[in-house]
């Protein structure tokens, strides 16, 4: 029986974990060797990188969040009209005709 490729396979929690923790810790090692062959300089380099998607993390808790709430019924008000005039136009589309 031939395998098919676009059949995708339930993975186990199990494989999940593993791949997580080897990546970690490849991940973690390359950055290791990273801050000793710089000279620590690369250390930098993290934690100015961690203070970026921090001051951005604060940045969406504070506005972010708050417009998304407040679109969230605008969003639903369009939804709504989109599929009336979709059913109006299958509705003008489908009904009989009279000559």
């Amino acid at each position: 029986m031939p395998i098919d490729p676009t059949e995708s396979t339930p993975r186990s929690g199990r494989e999940t974990v593993l791949t997580l923790v080897l990546t970690g810790v490849f991940g973690g090692g390359f950055l290791v060797f990273l801050i000793l062959v710089s000279g620590g300089f690369f250390f930098y380099v993290l934690i100015g990188t961690a203070a970026i998607g921090g001051v951005s993390l604060l940045h969406w808790f504070l506005w972010g969040r708050s417009m998304e709430q407040e679109v969230a019924q605008e969003r639903a008000d369009n939804e709504l009209r989109e599929q009336a005039q979709a059913d109006a136009f299958l509705r003008d589309k489908i009904r009989r005709r009279r000559f």
